[in-house]
């Protein structure tokens, strides 16, 4: 009976021990997909982290922003009202977001941002990509600076806050396991041409799980770079090409293996073979020298059977001659 592996020991083993995927074929194909859910999970969990770090820092940005370097200004009777100047702008860099307080309606268009947040006298324009939104201030009720603040210290936030947290999650898992199942596909398809060019006879399916296994070492690697991206903005050049030849590496080796070990196995077999076939003929010949030694001791037994025979036979009487 196979001894059943923890989610952890089957990443180690499919990182450093390439004789273990010749069990990973032999379990089920649905063992194999979740093992590559457990890992994008985590994956997607440690994303979230790393965005979540981010979000918060921004969030802390704006709010010592809105309360050292924004003017003080208060939307109230669906108007904007700006203490000491008419005009303010503010440019968030991590977003690439621009926002825009100005009383005067007349000069709005002229502020060509892609993203941007426009506050005029009596309206607000949202620009997205491109895409321009009108809301106005009767939608919105009274804003201001101190409103703004204490919003992030209501439960409302917090609830808000948890649920883009798992939202970002969700989405993360929904869209890395497409990315990474793609790679997984490309990977096979690919195992299925070595599988004509070295003359192995692998299954398709067989190949799905080498392939889902040799990509773990990928995966945490892709993983360790979006964190340190996020977080402290690392880039690599040829990180794709790498993450890619990793993959191709493993799946190569793994099938060369296992190729190896099947003729290494049938060689071996052979071996087993003859000596079989020798021990028969070994076998056969000693039950043949077993028989004639049985029919020489047959034939001596015979010879004194006669002898004696001829030994209790009576002799004839002699004649007389007085």
């Amino acid at each position: 009976m196979q001894k059943k592996q923890g989610f952890f020991t089957r990443i180690k083993k499919s990182i450093f021990k390439f004789e273990e995927y010749e069990k990973f074929i032999q379990e089920p194909l649905g063992k194999a997909f979740g093992y590559f859910f457990k890992l994008i999970a985590i994956f997607s969990l440690f994303v979230t982290i790393a965005l979540t770090y981010i979000l918060n820092n921004n969030v802390d940005n704006i709010k010592t922003a809105i309360e050292t370097e924004f003017p003080k200004f208060k939307i109230e009777n669906n108007v904007l009202d700006i203490e000491e100047k008419d005009n303010f702008e503010y440019f968030i860099d991590d977003y690439d977001v621009q926002i825009i307080m100005n009383e005067n309606q007349s000069n709005y268009e002229q502020n060509d941002y892609k993203n941007s947040l426009i506050m005029l006298k009596d309206k607000a324009i949202i620009k997205y990509n491109g895409i321009t939104q009108e809301i106005g201030y009767n939608d919105i009720g009274t804003i201001s600076n101190n409103t703004i603040i204490d919003f992030f210290k209501t439960k409302e936030w917090k609830t808000l806050y948890i649920n883009v947290c798992f939202v970002m999650f969700v989405l993360n898992f929904i869209l890395y396991s497409i990315i990474i199942l793609l790679d997984v596909i490309t990977l096979s398809v690919l195992g299925l041409i070595l599988n004509t060019l070295i003359r192995t006879k692998f299954k398709y399916q067989d190949l799905v799980k080498i392939s889902i296994y040799a990509m773990t070492l990928p995966i945490l690697l892709f993983l360790l770079y979006i964190v340190a991206n996020c977080l402290f903005g690392t880039t690599i050049k040829f990180f794709q090409l790498a993450y890619s030849a990793i993959s191709y590496i493993y799946l190569i080796t793994v099938m060369l293996m296992i190729k190896a070990d099947v003729i290494k196995n049938t060689q071996e077999l052979q071996k087993v073979l003859d000596e079989q076939k020798k021990v028969k003929e070994e076998l056969k010949r000693q039950a043949e020298e077993e028989k004639e030694k049985q029919r020489q001791k047959e034939k001596e037994k015979e010879k004194e059977e006669e002898k004696k025979e001829k030994n209790k036979s009576p002799q004839e009487p002699q004649t007389d001659n007085g």
